[in-house]
């Protein structure tokens, strides 16, 4: 299967970069050069077409955005691609760590909170369980008064 042009040019690139960098090097300077000079400021342009090309900037940005964030396996192709995702991976790893650390916190604060409630709990349970033994003796005396004053009238 023959190749595409631009496959073609691609391998020449890097038989370039490989063989020749000082040339490579020189071809991509002028490169730059030669686009900085065609290239027109965006004050140039018209004040509708200023935001059309914003908003594509911001469109371009935001998809940037989630290609790198759904990245997650480093590519050994490109070194570059790959640095940017371990530094993209880190930022994550790290805001993950923090999240995961202030959600212990608030678990260890509902736990003493948790306890707390439990101790007072238990605590109001004793004091019910005592009132309920002091008037289940007092519902006691008070029928054993009677059974008394009731056998005293009929003597």
């Amino acid at each position: 299967m023959p190749l595409t042009s631009a496959e073609r040019q691609k391998l020449y690139r890097q038989r370039l970069k490989e063989k020749n960098p000082e040339k490579f090097l020189l071809q991509k300077r002028k490169n730059a050069e030669r686009t900085k000079q065609n290239r027109k400021k965006i004050t140039e342009y018209a004040p509708s077409e200023q935001e059309n090309i914003r908003k594509q900037w911001r469109d371009r940005k935001k998809k940037n955005k989630q290609q790198q964030t759904s990245e997650v396996v480093p590519s050994v192709e490109h070194p570059q691609v790959s640095k940017q995702n371990r530094n993209n991976n880190r930022r994550v790893i790290y805001k993950l760590k923090i999240e995961n650390n202030e959600l212990k916190e608030k678990v260890k604060k509902f736990n003493q909170l948790f306890k707390n409630i439990k101790q007072k709990l238990n605590r109001s349970v004793q004091k019910n369980n005592a009132l309920l033994k002091t008037v289940k003796e007092k519902n006691k005396l008070i029928r054993d008064l009677k059974e008394n004053s009731t056998q005293v009238l009929k003597l």
